[in-house]
């Protein structure tokens, strides 16, 4: 979890210091390449937060579906079938 944080702070910051970096004659280049880096960086850490989350919260709710939708039981019969076909 701090890693995307770590990715919204430091893309803030980053993003603040280009703006400020362009209004000098000297380095803009570079401070418009930090800027640009940065707007990136916020963009990716906003997926990857909602990658997680999106993982997590179909992951939580698996199990119940199968349970709602009787296919753990049939998985569940399904696993012992293959089981005792492998381990008599």
């Amino acid at each position: 979890m701090g890693v995307y944080l770590q990715a919204y702070v430091l893309g803030v910051v980053g993003t603040i210091l280009g703006v400020m970096g362009r209004k000098n004659d000297t380095g803009r280049t570079m401070a418009t390449a930090g800027m640009i880096l940065s707007i990136i960086g916020i963009a990716i850490g906003c997926n990857l937060f909602y990658l997680l989350f999106y993982i997590l919260y179909h992951l939580c709710f698996l199990p119940l579906l199968l349970v709602l939708t009787d296919s753990y039981h049939v998985l569940n019969r399904l696993n012992h079938s293959v089981c005792s076909c492998f381990f008599q």
